[in-house]
This record gives structure tokens, sequence and C-alpha cells, in this order.
């Protein structure tokens, strides 16, 4: 075991790397990670910052290695306490507890069957500017893309894609704050509860959805539905 920043990490091991059909097993336990220690090494070009977070994870790794593409990463990990801000410092979101049961990961073969996904206290302030933001800039970036893409050379081959699917989303006592300074809106909702049906990646079958909502003045709404990519159907 050891301590990285004051949070405790235990490894085990069993089986032997070098013996290809020999059954290895490897499990990793943390406990409180602070991530924001490591925001560091994220990508600068992403649209948040991390303030703070503290991740714990009981992670398995089975398999031989023989056979790497049917090596299996199993098990949970939590991300609790986060609050997360947008590129000008601003509140974007934070939540108490996030949950992800794994389910069976192939990683070596871009293969996910993850379990569920639980959110807590999930609050998420949405601004105007900041969409309009994201959008010129995304704009910008897909035109010197085309540009990069006119050499005559054939680029490498595209690697296989990841296949992934969700047994299903629960959020629970979350709430939403939009806000446009232009058209001088500031809305608010709570989200007591909203749960996702399983979900594919690619899309394969619709989505289902069910939700209660908050609104202004004591109003509540109850909504029941599915979604896909081409079209949604609320009831």
């Amino acid at each position: 075991s050891a301590r990285v920043d004051g949070a405790r990490i235990d490894a085990r091991f069993s089986g032997a790397a070098l013996e290809p059909k020999r059954a290895l097993h490897a499990s990793v336990t943390v406990q409180a990670l602070p991530l924001q220690d490591f925001a560091g090494y994220l990508p600068g070009t992403l649209p948040l910052r991390l303030q703070a977070a503290s991740a714990s994870a009981s992670l398995q790794l089975d398999g031989a290695p023989a056979v790497p593409q049917q090596l299996v990463l199993g098990g949970a990990l939590s991300v609790d306490d986060a609050r997360v801000l947008d590129t000008r410092g601003r509140a974007l979101g934070d939540w108490r507890t996030l949950h992800l049961d794994l389910g069976r990961v192939l990683p070596l073969a871009r293969s996910a069957e993850l379990g569920a996904l639980r959110i807590d206290g999930l609050q998420l302030t949405l601004r105007r500017d900041a969409f309009a933001a994201s959008g010129a800039g995304a704009g910008a970036g897909a035109g010197a893309g085309a540009g990069a893409g006119t050499g005559t050379g054939a680029g490498p081959a595209a690697p296989t894609p990841w296949r992934v699917g969700l047994a299903g989303m629960t959020l629970n006592d979350g709430a939403l704050h939009w806000l446009d300074p232009t058209a001088h809106v500031d809305w608010r909702a709570t989200l007591p509860q909203l749960t996702v049906g399983t979900l594919r990646w690619p899309l394969q079958t619709p989505v289902t959805l069910a939700a209660t909502v908050d609104g202004p003045q004591g109003a509540q709404l109850r909504v029941h539905g599915s979604a896909d990519l081409q079209q949604a159907q609320v009831d």
C-alpha cells in the first residue's frame, strides 16, 4: 500500500505477466484521492476547469497475457464533492456523489458494458454566452481541420470505434439554473429525480427517460419519453 496526496492506495497482484498462459489478476483500491491536485494534466482546450473532487475506486483486472484482447476490467468508481468551473472561473456544476459500476470493460477490444450510473445532488448552471462562445470555437476548429485535411497522402487507418453500453442512469436531487443576460432570463428548476434507461453507443435503440421537474411558483412537470439521434418523443 502507499499514500498519494493523503489518499491510500492498495494494490495486489497474482499470476505472472511473463507466463502467457497463466491467469493474471490485479486489484487496486483507491480511497479519497484529491483530483484537483492533478487538474494541471487536463488538456487546456477543455471548456471546463476542475476545482475540487475526491475519487475512490475498487478495480480488478483479470485475464491471460496470451489473449490480451480478453483482459477484463471491472469494479466501481466514485467521484464525490466535485466542483467544476467554466473557462472564466464561473460556477458550472457541482455534485455530492457520482457512482459508476464498471461492469465488464475490455480495454484492448474497445468494448465496455457498464453498469448503473448514479449522481446525487447535481447543481448545473448554464449560461447563454458560454454556449455562444463554444459554438464559435467549434466552427473555427472545424474550418482549420478541413484545411489541414486537403493533402494527397493517405492518413493512418481509423482505429476501431468503442462500443459502449450503460445499464441506466439515475439523477437524484438535481437542479438546473439557466442564465441569459441578453434576454434578462434567470430561470431555475429542480429535478427531484431523473432516470434514463439502457443506453448503447453507437446508438441502436431509442433511450427511455422519466423525470420530475419542479419549476417556478410551485409548478411541477412529470415527463416520460424516448429519444434517438433523429427524434424525441415526450408523453
